[in-house]
């Protein structure tokens, strides 16, 4: 019985130590969205769009980081949503958290 305790105590005190090994950095607005969070930009006459859609398993808030022209206001973007951006300035830059 002792041994069996001992044993059990181990594997808890093993499984909490990676536990918090492999936690993740807290993410942090500016930082870049996570891969979950697909982009696709397409340029067309008019300047160019991006086509978002979460994969992450909760809803995040990206925003749009444009050069030489505004960028988009947060956007909320639900698990398995997506979202269509445009501008008819500037050129697309990257998708940050907000």
């Amino acid at each position: 019985m002792r041994i069996r305790h001992m044993a059990v105590g181990t594997l808890v005190g093993t499984a909490i130590a990676l536990g918090s090994a492999a936690a993740p950095a807290q993410a942090t607005p500016g930082d870049s969205a996570p891969a979950c969070v697909t982009r696709d930009v397409d340029l067309n006459p008019q300047g160019f769009s991006v086509h978002l859609e979460n994969t992450c398993g909760s809803a995040v808030q990206v925003r749009i980081v444009v050069e030489n022209a505004p960028g988009s206001a947060c956007i909320t973007l639900a698990a398995g949503s997506t979202s269509r951006w445009n501008s008819a300035r500037g050129r697309y830059i990257r998708t940050v958290l907000c």
